[in-house]
C-alpha cells in the first residue's frame, strides 16, 4: 500500500480553510481545520520563503518547470521537465560539460517522488551541483500521493546542494494499521559532502531528512573547519512521522549516521515531532564526528503521544567525537515522558564529548517519570559538559540523570564546569563542585542566529517565568523593513513587522498549524502553543 490519499496534487491550489492571515486554523472546533483535503495550501502561503540569492546565469545553468518537456533545451526560455533535468546529471557521460552546475526550478508544485544522482568520480572531479528555486519563486514538492517509503527526494552522489523548497505530504493517514500504512520521508540523503540547506519540511510521513554513513567518503578535509562532510543548515522541521497504534510515534525529524568526514546540523528550527527531532544513532555499528550546533528544537514527540528527545546522540556502537553546542531546546511542562537532551544509547566505548552553552529546559517533570532535562546514558571518556543552562519547571524533577550509570565511580569521567542549574534536582550526584540548584526561574534569555546568505535570522525566547508580554532584541544584519513569524504557526502570516535592526515579537501567540490528519488521540494528540513561556521565530528582511 500506499502513500495514496484524497488530496490532489491540483488541490493545493485552493488556499482553503484558513485564517484571515493565510494560516490554518488549528481550533479542534472546526471540523474543516482537521480534514486535510480542506486544509490544502498554495504556493502562495509559502511567499515570506523566497530566497535573497541572486540569479545565477551562464553556461552551467539550466532549467526545469512543472509544464518543462523531455527533449526541450533545458534553458529558462525552454525547460526541461524535472525527472529530464535530473536524469541529465545521474552521470558523467550524460552531463553537460563540466562546470559547477546550477538547476532551476521553476514555481510551482511537483506531485511525486524524485531521484537526483550526481557522480563526480569520472570526469567531473571538481564539479559540484546546486538545485534551487528560480529566484522569486516557490517549489512545492508534493509527496501525497507517493508509494511506501517512497521520499519527496532520494540523493544520491556527492556535492550536491539542495537549497530552498518546501518538502510536505496532505496524506491525512498518520496511524499504522489504517487502511494504508504511512512510511513517506522527506529527503533521504544516500551520498556524501552534500548540503541540505534553508528548506522548509513538515507533515511528512517519515523522517524530515535521512542520511546514510558517508561510507564512500574517501575526499580529504578540505580545512580544519570543512572535514568534507554532509551540511544540515538553515531548514525549519515540523509535524514530521506517524503515530504507531496504541505505542508511541515514528519517524525521526533528523536522522544521522556517519563513519568519514564530518556531518554537521547547524541553524535549524525543530518542532512538534512525532518521534526525537534530532537523532544520531546506528542500531549496530559505529559513529563519529557529528556536530550539532545552534539549533532550536522543541516538543519533540509531543503530538506522537510520548515524549521524545530534542536531541539523542548514542549507538549500539561506539561514538567517538560529538559536539552539541548553543542549541535551544524546550519541552513543555506536560511533555515529561523522556529526557530533553540525552547523550549514550547503548555503547560502552565513547570517547570524545563536548556538549557546551546550550539552554536545556523541561523534561523529567515528575520524580516518577522516565526522563530528566540532561540524561547520560552511557560511559563516554573525554567528555566535557561547561556554559549549559539545565531549568526544569519544579522542584522535585531531575535536572542530570545517570540511569545505567549508578555508581560514583562511572560519573567521575564527566566533567562539569560553568553551568548553571534552576528549578530541579539531581544535579549534585553528577556534577562534583556544582551543587547549587537556584530555587527560582532565571531571568529572560534571547538567542538570535542568521542564516548566511538569507534575509533571515531564527530566534528562540526563554521567557522563564512567562511575565513578559513583548519581547525586543537586535538582529545587526537586518537592512531594511522586517517582519517576525511565529515558528509554531508559520504559514500564518507574520506577527510582527517594521524597520532597523530591533525588532519586536509578541509573546501572547496562542495559534499553531496542527499536524495533518485528525487529532483523535489514538493518531496524534493536539499540542497547545508553547508561548508565553518560550517561543520561536523566524525574522525576514528585505533590503
Amino acid at each position: 500500500m500506499g502513500c495514496s490519499g484524497d488530496t490532489k496534487a491540483s488541490e493545493l491550489d485552493s488556499g482553503s480553510n484558513t485564517n484571515t492571515d493565510g494560516g490554518v486554523v488549528s481550533d479542534a472546533a472546526s471540523d474543516a481545520a482537521s480534514d486535510a483535503a480542506s486544509r490544502a495550501l498554495s504556493v502562495d502561503h509559502y511567499s515570506f520563503w523566497k530566497s535573497s540569492k541572486p540569479e545565477v546565469t551562464g553556461e552551467s545553468v539550466f532549467v526545469a518547470a512543472v509544464d518543462g518537456l523531455a527533449d526541450n533545451a533545458g534553458t529558462l526560455q525552454s525547460p526541461w521537465d524535472l525527472a529530464t533535468a535530473f536524469q541529465t546529471f545521474h552521470t558523467p557521460n550524460s552531463a553537460p560539460a563540466p562546470g559547477d552546475y546550477v538547476l532551476y526550478l521553476r514555481g510551482g508544485i511537483y506531485p511525486g517522488g524524485y531521484v537526483v544522482k550526481f557522480n563526480r568520480d569520472a570526469g567531473l572531479q571538481t564539479a559540484t551541483l546546486t538545485v534551487r528555486p528560480y529566484p522569486g519563486e516557490i517549489v512545492i514538492f508534493d509527496a501525497t500521493g507517493n508509494e511506501e517509503g517512497e521520499h519527496n527526494l532520494y540523493v544520491n552522489g556527492s556535492h550536491i546542494t539542495i537549497d530552498g523548497f518546501v518538502f510536505t505530504s496532505r496524506n491525512p493517514n498518520r496511524l499504522t494499521g489504517r487502511d494504508e500504512v504511512v512510511s513517506c520521508g522527506g529527503v533521504y540523503d544516500d551520498g556524501y559532502n552534500n548540503r541540505f540547506m534553508n528548506n522548509i519540511i513538515h507533515d511528512v510521513l517519515h523522517s524530515g531528512i535521512a542520511t546514510a554513513r558517508n561510507e564512500n567518503n574517501t575526499a580529504p578535509a578540505a580545512s580544519a573547519t570543512d572535514q568534507g562532510g554532509t551540511l544540515l543548515y538553515g531548514n525549519i522541521f515540523f509535524n514530521c512521522g506517524y503515530a504507531e497504534t496504541d505505542v508511541q510515534g515514528s519517524g525521526n525529524t533528523i536522522y544521522l549516521q556517519n563513519i568519514a568526514g564530518q556531518k554537521r546540523v547547524q541553524h535549524n528550527i525543530l518542532f512538534n515531532s512525532f518521534k526525537t527531532q534530532v537523532t544520531v544513532y546506528h542500531s549496530g555499528n559505529d559513529i563519529e564526528n557529528v556536530v550539532v550546533s545552534e539549533n532550536i528544537s522543541f516538543n519533540a514527540g509531543a503530538p506522537g503521544k510520548v515524549t521524545q528527545r530534542n536531541i539523542l546522540v548514542g549507538s549500539e556502537g561506539n561514538f567517538t567525537d560529538m559536539v552539541i553546542e548553543g542549541n535551544s531546546l524546550y519541552h513543555s511542562p506536560w511533555n515529561i515522558d523522556k529526557s530533553n537532551l540525552q547523550v549514550g544509547y547503548g555503547g560502552e566505548g565513547n570517547v570524545g564529548l563536548r556538549v557546551t552553552d546550550n539552554i536545556v529546559f523541561g523534561g523529567g517533570y515528575s520524580t516518577g517519570s522516565w526522563g530528566s532535562v540532561l540524561e547520560i546514558n552511557r560511559p563516554w571518556e573525554d567528555a566535557l559538559f561547561t556554559g549549559n543552562l539545565l531549568v526544569n519547571h519544579a522542584s522535585d524533577a531531575r535536572l542530570v540523570w545517570y540511569p545505567n550509570l549508578p555508581d560514583t565511580a562511572d560519573r567521575e569521567q564527566f566533567v562539569f564546569t560553568g553551568n548553571s542549574y534552576y528549578m530541579g534536582r539531581g544535579n549534585s550526584q553528577a556534577t562534583p563542585g556544582e551543587t547549587h540548584v537556584q530555587d527560582q526561574y532565571p531571568a529572560l534569555e534571547v538567542r538570535a542566529y542568521s542564516i548566511e546568505g538569507e534575509h533571515r535570522a531564527y530566534v528562540a525566547v526563554f521567557n522563564f517565568d512567562g511575565s513578559t508580554d513583548v519581547v525586543t532584541t537586535t538582529i545587526p544584519e537586518i537592512t531594511g523593513s522586517w517582519q517576525v513569524f511565529d515558528a509554531e504557526n508559520l504559514l500564518g502570516g507574520p506577527v510582527s513587522q517594521g524597520s532597523g535592526t530591533q525588532i519586536s515579537i509578541p509573546l501572547d501567540l496562542t495559534q499553531t498549524f496542527a499536524p495533518i490528519g485528525t487529532p483523535d488521540g489514538v493518531s496524534f494528540r493536539e499540542v497547545p502553543h508553547t508561548d508565553p513561556e518560550f517561543g520561536a521565530y523566524v525574522v525576514t528582511w528585505s533590503d
